[in-house]
């Protein structure tokens, strides 16, 4: 704390009879000892003090804990979008739910519950990890050089955008190595990495093990391999850096191995993604096989 010289010293605003000896460590202003307090370790006047705690209790009440989300569903100004958020949200839950316990009787258009989920959060980041320009909704198409199960373990379960584990998987009809999967973006794209998600309701001998990426800019192009992997037997996402600096159309996943002798090879999601500055996870480092 700083003191003032005895030389300099004036009365203190809210205590008349004492004299400004402390310094405020916020406005820098003098008071007496009997006006300051320590507020987060720092020595603080009156009025400073106040405006520390209020600001306190305004972060304090923007965190997202059960108690302040709970404020805000039940007052007045939320209400109307609480009901709003409610209702989307049972929907695309419940559509869900009947999409995973109906499978045998009908067939379920997942992508409905992936429009639903772009279309309330107004963008299309898929798992916190970007813009995945391959999936359905984006015009992305994906055909395998191997039969796939029947609905719903399709093709299409690769790129629906919902790695989400009430969600069926791709599964291949056999086991039969190598198989190709080719992701058609429909356009020029800059590809910065691949994720594949390996669905944890399914047998870990059946997820991807080793497998090369191949890329091309057209469909006419030649495809030209960028590098060689093996996927993690974790039953989540995972990180595959391809920073190709050139637009691409066309990418090329050639699976070499699985994690065990399993009836079939299965993923929850493949995605493609464009660059961003923030990755929230950790890469798998490329293997070299192909170097």
């Amino acid at each position: 704390m700083s003191r003032r010289p005895l030389t300099q010293l004036n009365r203190c605003p809210y205590f008349p009879q004492s004299n400004a000896t402390e310094q405020c460590e916020r406005c820098r202003g003098f008071f007496s000892e009997q006006a300051i307090t320590e507020h987060d370790s720092n020595l603080l006047c009156p009025k400073c003090s106040n405006e520390a705690q209020a600001a306190e209790r305004i972060r304090q009440g923007k965190r997202l804990t059960a108690s302040n989300i709970y404020k805000k569903i039940v007052s007045a100004d939320y209400r109307a979008g609480s009901i709003v958020l409610l209702v989307v949200f049972a929907f695309i839950g419940g559509y869900i739910y009947l999409a995973s316990s109906y499978f045998g009787d009908a067939t379920v258009d997942f992508e409905i519950i992936r429009r639903a989920r772009v279309g309330f959060t107004q963008n299309f980041n898929l798992g916190n990890q970007g813009f995945d320009f391959a999936e359905t909704i984006n015009g992305g198409t994906v055909q395998v050089n191997r039969p796939s199960y029947p609905y719903p373990h399709t093709s299409a379960r690769l790129i629906d955008g919902l790695p989400d584990h009430q969600v069926p998987s791709w599964r291949s009809a056999t086991t039969r190595l190598p198989i190709s999967i080719i992701f058609d973006a429909n356009t020029d794209r800059i590809l910065d990495r691949i994720i594949i998600w390996n669905h944890p309701e399914e047998d870990v001998n059946t997820y991807i093990k080793s497998f090369e990426i191949y890329a091309a800019s057209s469909v006419e192009s030649e495809m030209v391999l960028l590098g060689a992997f093996e996927n993690p037997s974790d039953p989540t996402e995972h990180i595959f850096p391809l920073s190709t600096l050139k637009p691409v159309r066309q990418v090329k996943l050639v699976i070499l191995s699985t994690h065990g002798d399993g009836e079939y090879v299965s993923a929850a999601e493949i995605g493609l993604f464009l660059p961003r500055d923030n990755r929230t996870k950790p890469p798998v480092v490329d293997t070299g096989r192909a170097r």
